[in-house]
């Protein structure tokens, strides 16, 4: 109902603001939209790149039904924070439970690092983008409102419903501490310097 009725909600916006504040605030609502689709498809297409590196990495260090695990490792990324680490432990759990020697153990571990450095500092800054740059106190607590709210598809849309809020803080000038607030706090130099040297590679 939200979807079919976004052009109505906008025309009540429109009308809550001052006529020479109209345009920017179509800007805003526009932009904010995109947000939300950008994260929506940028996870998308960021679960099948993990789906990927997770089956290769799990093939290599000998762990069983290697893509099975991938294919769950890269479902449960659809929740920041808990779903890589609770896709991780069960695969560990079940290479223990097949018989796994330390060695197997230390490579699914090794994956994990690799496939979750890669994804933080290229997939999700290339994919998803900056916009949806919220600190990880408040995404655990859009995480939990959600659950509340709307159970797992609450967990989902969490965060990208933060990051459509963030926007709106940053360009409404008496909500921008707020947008701070909501923000990544820290320099961002390091990732961005790496952000644009892939980039650089593909030009």
């Amino acid at each position: 109902m939200f979807l079919y009725y976004r052009s109505h909600f906008k025309k009540f916006i429109l009308k809550l603001v001052p006529a020479t504040e109209k345009a920017e605030t179509t800007r805003i609502i526009t932009e904010a939209s995109l947000v939300g689709q950008k994260y929506v498809s940028g996870m998308g297409l960021m679960i099948v790149m993990l789906w990927v590196l997770y089956s290769i990495g799990f093939s290599i260090v000998g762990v069983e039904n290697a893509v099975f695990f991938a294919v769950l490792c890269g479902i449960l990324e659809i929740v920041p924070y808990v779903g890589n680490l609770t896709g991780t432990v069960i695969t560990l759990l079940m290479v223990v439970a097949q018989g796994g020697g330390s060695s197997i153990i230390l490579g699914v571990l090794i994956t994990y690092g690799l496939v979750q450095f890669f994804q933080n500092n290229v997939l999700t800054p290339l994919i998803v983008g900056s916009e949806v740059n919220i600190n990880p106190l408040f995404t655990i607590m859009a995480l939990l409102a959600g659950e509340l709210v709307w159970s797992i598809p609450g967990m989902i849309m969490g965060i990208p419903l933060l990051g459509m809020l963030k926007i709106i803080c940053d360009h409404v000038e008496p909500l921008k501490p707020y947008g701070f607030l909501l923000g990544s706090p820290g320099p961002k130099t390091a990732k961005t310097g790496m952000l644009e040297k892939v980039k650089g590679w593909f030009k």
